[in-house]
């Protein structure tokens, strides 16, 4: 099925600076910004004629300098979104230090953050099938509604003290999520044709066989042990991004610039990827074989009984009966959707150099270090858990390169490689393991001597064509070229 996206955005910005005295500068300033998602059903669904989004925020920026070698930096911001509960809050401060002219350090706390995304709150896609016979399920990825998701417990005799379910077995139909009250029908269906006969005698098993909940697993393709249940999902609250840091920045010997910063994050209240939500319903195994046996023993020798007892067994332990959904869906889907889970810390560091080795050639560097790669929540190592969230970053990455710039010409060239640890990543469609890799960019701008103001640049990406592209659903990432011509008015 084609996608289609033709969704637009409508922003507007007005601001203003002024200084009070020699020692006092002040920007402030509002924005607004308007989201229409149009996709015609295809991403956003049955959320397709409600899915706007309205923002609007305003800031105040104020730099102070509170001695010679001393300055103040201070913001403060406030954001308002049509989708979310309350206002958001942003404040910032820092001090920043000159001992001299060429040198400075800084110490900087900033609480940022992230609104939920037109995904995030109406995504309504489905990803595909499961088939189970002539029926089957589908795997639905839902936005998180204003309403949250909700499980309750309205079906007496249904797992865990009345969770209901639905199921392509009972169309239309919420059910107690108890496997057996489908037994009669899944048996009926499953049963070869020397069995049923026999099936009489192995019908209405009530509390004789137990339910076990499963899990779809996005990743294996699988169903695996689902020992947590149902939680309920909370409406979508903006990801909130602390970090404090201390920075420093100079220029040694007119020669050598240096920059480097160690800083550690909080990040509360951040958005998961989508995770699948709903358990699904299965036949205990060890209790289906034990009701078989039971009722069937005394009927068949011992040499047929076994065979017939494992044969039904194994085929009941495979059928997925039904989905305990969220009281807001009334079909039995697979749900992947959205949520706030938890708040996770984390600290790193960066450094950069760039040395001028004459007044033509430049040499560069940069590196980066965080202490993790994934925040792991169920014990399961490599990131590889289903309540597992990875930093989709590289915990080392660093670049090397050469810049040439004839400055009597107006050219500029530069070669630079880049080298990336290998780290995993779980967004969207994207899931799987990023192997490292290391990729050489180069770029050349020229001015344009005929026409005064005028530039000509190019610019290649991935030059040696290295960019590794193994992990599950990446698109073909190869050489990119890009051609710019800049014109100045003076």
């Amino acid at each position: 099925m084609p996608i289609i996206d033709e969704s637009y955005v409508l922003a507007a910005q007005a601001q203003h600076a002024t200084a009070i005295g020699t020692r006092e500068f002040l920007t402030y300033g509002v924005d607004y910004q308007h989201t229409v998602p149009r996709t015609e059903g295809t991403i956003t669904g049955r959320n397709e004629d409600d899915d706007t989004i309205d923002e609007l925020g305003g800031y105040l920026h104020s730099e102070t300098g509170l001695t010679d070698r001393l300055e103040l930096v201070a913001a403060a911001r406030l954001d308002w979104h049509n989708r979310l509960e309350d206002l958001v809050f942003s404040p910032r401060a820092g001090l920043v230090f000159r001992p001299e002219e060429t040198h400075n350090f800084r110490l900087t706390y900033n609480r940022a953050f992230s609104t939920p995304t037109t995904n995030n709150l109406f995504l309504d896609l489905v990803a595909g099938r499961i088939p189970v016979g002539p029926v089957g399920y589908d795997i639905r990825t839902l936005g998180t509604p204003e309403s949250g998701f909700t499980f309750s417990r309205d079906c007496p005799g249904g797992f865990d003290e009345g969770l209901c379910m639905r199921s392509p077995f009972a169309p239309g139909m919420e059910l107690p999520a108890n496997a057996s009250v489908l037994w009669n029908g899944i048996i009926d269906a499953l049963a070869p044709a020397e069995v049923r006969p026999l099936l009489p005698l192995v019908q209405d098993p009530g509390a004789a066989v137990a339910t076990v909940l499963r899990r779809f697993d996005s990743t294996a393709l699988t169903f695996v042990p689902d020992d947590v249940g149902p939680v309920d999902i909370d409406r979508i609250t903006p990801t909130i991004t602390t970090t404090a840091e201390i920075g420093y920045k100079g220029l040694i010997g007119n020669r050598l610039a240096l920059a480097g910063d160690v800083y550690r994050s909080e990040v509360e209240d951040f958005v998961t990827p989508l995770r699948v939500e709903t358990p699904t319903v299965f036949f205990d195994p060890a209790t289906v074989a034990a009701f078989l046996t039971e009722r069937l023993s005394g009927v068949l020798p011992p040499e047929q009984l076994g065979p017939i007892v494992t044969q039904l067994t194994s085929a009941l332990a495979q059928v997925p009966v039904g989905t305990i959904v969220p009281d807001q869906v009334d079909q039995p889907d697979v749900l992947l959707a959205y949520r706030n889970f938890g708040n996770v810390d984390f600290w790193g560091a960066d450094v950069s150099a760039e040395f001028l080795m004459s007044e033509a050639w430049m040499l560069k560097g940069a590196a980066s270090w965080v202490n993790t790669e994934c925040f792991d929540f169920d014990g399961v190592p490599g990131c590889a858990g289903l309540l597992d969230v990875s930093l989709n970053a590289p915990k080392r990455k660093g670049s090397i390169g050469v810049r040439y710039r004839d400055a009597a010409h107006d050219f500029t060239a530069e070669v630079q490689g880049r080298f990336v640890e290998s780290f995993p990543m779980n967004t969207g469609v994207y899931v799987g393991r990023v192997p490292g890799y290391g990729l050489v960019d180069a770029n050349m701008e020229v001015a344009i001597p005929w026409v005064a103001g005028a530039s000509f640049a190019i610019t290649a990406y991935n030059v040696l064509d290295q960019m590794h592209r193994e992990f599950v659903g990446a698109p073909e990432l190869g050489r990119l070229v890009l051609a710019r011509l800049t014109y100045q008015f003076r």
